[in-house]
């Protein structure tokens, strides 16, 4: 078994290697055939893409759920995402969306600050509350690595390791989902009617009058 670099040195080696390197490993495939296994350099545009989609999808589900529902719901399902496997191209495009409604909490987050925060202070506290997503994102860079290490240091496979290491994100990502879902409040008065969702209509009429307000 090769030797594997010390616990410390860990994070800032996988860093340094992700940021020198692409996300995906090439594929030997080329043309139709890459297209139709679905080559993972083929689709280096997807994380992005899915964070986008998903805080677009976001927004709907907030007025329609209101933020606390929404953002709970979200770390639920990016969980189950985390857990699953898939063996197919659409499988794994499937999951990366559902993966990354995590990154749509950043909205809920927004639109429930927006509402529990008086306007003299809820530049601050969106501020604040934006950052701490920011700490989350840099503590993952170097836990996860560290987790994984300890894993190998069990004498557990490599193959296996990683995906026991993601366990760790599932089960945080449960834990806050069920806490945002049972314990905070939608507005300063209390847990509110309708989960603080601001209107009773459709979800096509909640996209359309986005989509016609000028100011969006």
């Amino acid at each position: 078994m090769p030797t594997r670099p010390p616990c410390l040195a860990l994070p800032l080696r996988l860093l340094l290697r992700g940021l020198c390197r692409p996300a995906h490993p090439p594929c030997a495939a080329t043309g139709a055939r890459a297209r139709a296994l679905g080559c993972p350099h083929r689709r280096s545009g997807l994380p992005l893409r899915h964070a986008g989609q998903s805080r677009l999808a976001m927004g709907p589900a907030c007025d329609l759920l209101g933020p606390r529902r929404a953002s709970g719901f979200a770390s639920l399902l990016a969980a189950l995402a985390v857990a699953a496997t898939t063996s197919s191209p659409a499988g794994f495009v499937a999951l990366c969306f559902v993966a990354g409604l995590s990154l749509a909490n950043f909205v809920a987050n927004q639109h429930w600050m927006s509402g529990i925060f008086v306007p003299s202070a809820v530049g601050l506290a969106n501020a604040v509350t934006a950052s701490w997503a920011n700490v989350g994102s840099t503590a993952a860079q170097l836990v996860m690595p560290l987790v994984y290490e300890l894993v190998l240091r069990l004498d557990v496979p490599i193959t296996v390791a990683w995906r026991v290491t993601y366990l760790l994100p599932c089960v945080l990502l449960i834990t806050t989902g069920l806490a945002v879902i049972t314990f905070p409040y939608d507005l300063p008065c209390g847990a509110g009617v309708g989960g603080g969702a601001k209107t009773g209509k459709s979800l096509w009429k909640v996209v359309r009058g986005g989509v016609d307000n000028y100011r969006a």
